[in-house]
């Protein structure tokens, strides 16, 4: 916000400023101690922040790896839980505030109303009101199924990206992006989801490319999709599914 970039720096449990001038501040959080604790003026405490991502008012939103806590960061750097009980809450349980808990999570994504957390083999959706987060994708058990909420499996959403009108985009761990609608229905978009590790493909549609492991994404306003593998390649989604390299090494 404001052309301020948030950085979840993890090793030294930190919620970093980066300006458009490339000069760095630390937002919220100590390198000399951790812990999940609210509080504002330097007292706050993360245990390995990991997913973020910042709403236009410049509230940022952390999941905490191992904290096991989604968290609000204000603009002005005060932390609060808004769902999680750390240091008692890495089990899954559904529910508002202190009643959810959340098990490893690596990707989180704000959206107008809600945040979208990956929870080990589930997608959560966690109201920005209350906290309140209910299953919106994934099962107990990881697998490869598209298919509508309840049914569908996903192995680790890595990354996300939300569309205006509220459709989500999501690396998962099983070499695809997979795209989850308004109502749950999973589908795959790009990637095969079988060659785990396996080669990369290029000006190829959808699901007849290879996107090894992929992991970051960033959506852009016209629906173009960018994905990092883990052949340390930034990838290029298409709104036809089309995917193409962009970076390589090498190039």
């Amino acid at each position: 916000d404001n052309n301020v970039l948030y950085v979840a720096d993890q090793l030294s449990a930190r919620l970093r400023q980066v300006s458009a001038a490339g000069a760095v501040s630390t937002h919220a959080g100590q390198c000399t101690a951790k812990g999940s604790t609210d509080g504002a003026d330097g007292t706050a405490l993360f245990t390995r922040p990991e997913g973020i991502s910042a709403a236009a008012d410049g509230t940022a939103y952390v999941a905490e790896r191992y904290g096991c806590v989604v968290a609000e960061i204000t603009a002005a750097g005060s932390k609060s839980t808004l769902a999680g009980k750390s240091p008692t809450s890495c089990v899954y349980a559904l529910g508002a505030g202190a009643a959810a808990g959340f098990t490893v999570m690596y990707a989180l994504e704000v959206h107008s109303t809600y945040v979208l957390v990956g929870c080990g083999e589930r997608i959560l959706k966690v109201q920005r009101s209350d906290g309140d987060s209910v299953v919106h994708g994934g099962r107990s058990t990881e697998g490869t199924l598209d298919g509508p909420l309840g049914t569908n499996k996903l192995k680790t959403a890595r990354g996300f990206g939300i569309a205006a009108d509220g459709t989500a985009f999501f690396t998962d761990g099983y070499d695809a992006v997979r795209k989850i609608a308004l109502d749950g229905e999973m589908t795959t978009v790009a990637g095969n989801g079988f060659n785990v590790g396996g080669p990369s493909s290029d000006n190829v549609v959808g699901v007849h490319a290879g996107i090894p492991s992929p992991y970051g994404m960033a959506m852009d306003d016209n629906g173009y999709l960018f994905v990092v593998d883990s052949a340390h390649q930034l990838r290029l989604i298409a709104p036809d599914y089309v995917v193409t390299t962009l970076i390589a090494p090498g190039t």
